[in-house]
């Protein structure tokens, strides 16, 4: 059974300026596709042009992140080691963000892990043919046995599976670490006040135009567009 929980954000920011960053602050957003999802920027600085270049530069990143580990695209280094069963010289945010996420499979006994791959193949080619009861045991069994993220090594900057027909996904990551790395660029480029919201994956720095802490409001979409939370961030995430 696949549990499937739906949730609807919305972000509320200050339009007009009150205190703390005053009117000399000007605010500015965008909006893009990438990552698989709309990616929206809100940034905060005196210069427009200032911020509409660091956002830019912003998108930029992100684009490269998402090269790296796209698994869809052919050319990408994550789909070379899915189809290799190893990679030399990986570059080197790859290597983190897989050890990052073998990390967090250790911290989750299991329950997060990239190597899971095979299962969601095997699922997708499924249905894609019409199907309606899913995968068989027997296939499932056989999948699981290409499961593990223990039979995935990392040395120096070299990935190798141990198992054939092993491969990774990193959609369950790769986002969060190119919303990190983008705050980076905006900081670098003194944006100290900005909020990044990647489909549900946002992060904030510093305050919004009047100087209060960013809010961010869930939905439960069972109860109509009025949020269910109001949630005030400073210098923090969260991921709906």
């Amino acid at each position: 059974v696949i549990l499937i929980a739906v949730m609807l954000i919305f972000l509320v920011s200050g339009i007009v300026p009150v205190f703390g960053l005053e009117t000399k602050m000007k605010q500015v957003s965008g909006s893009r596709f990438t990552l698989g999802t709309t990616v929206s920027m809100t940034l905060i600085h005196s210069s427009r042009e200032q911020a509409e270049e660091a956002m830019k530069l912003a998108y930029a990143e992100i684009k490269r992140i998402s090269d790296l580990m796209n698994r869809y695209d052919e050319k990408s280094p994550i789909s070379k080691l899915n189809r290799e069963g190893s990679l030399k010289n990986a570059p080197p945010d790859l290597i983190q963000v897989i050890e990052f996420a073998l990390y967090y499979n250790k911290l989750t006994n299991g329950v997060f892990d990239i190597t899971i791959t095979p299962v969601l193949n095997l699922f997708g080619k499924t249905f894609s043919k019409g199907g309606e009861k899913g995968p068989s045991e027997k296939e499932i069994k056989r999948v699981l046995e290409l499961v593990g993220s223990d039979m995935v090594e990392i040395d120096g900057r070299d990935i190798r599976f141990r198992k054939k027909g092993m491969s990774i996904t990193l959609d369950g990551i790769a986002k969060g670490y190119a919303v990190d790395m983008a705050s980076k660029v905006l900081l670098k480029h003194d944006i100290k006040n900005h909020l990044i919201n990647a489909g549900g994956d946002i992060f904030v720095k510093g305050l919004r135009i009047d100087g209060k802490p960013w809010r961010v409001g869930v939905q439960n979409p069972e109860k109509g567009k009025d949020p269910e939370i109001i949630i005030e961030l400073k210098d923090e995430a969260v991921a709906t």
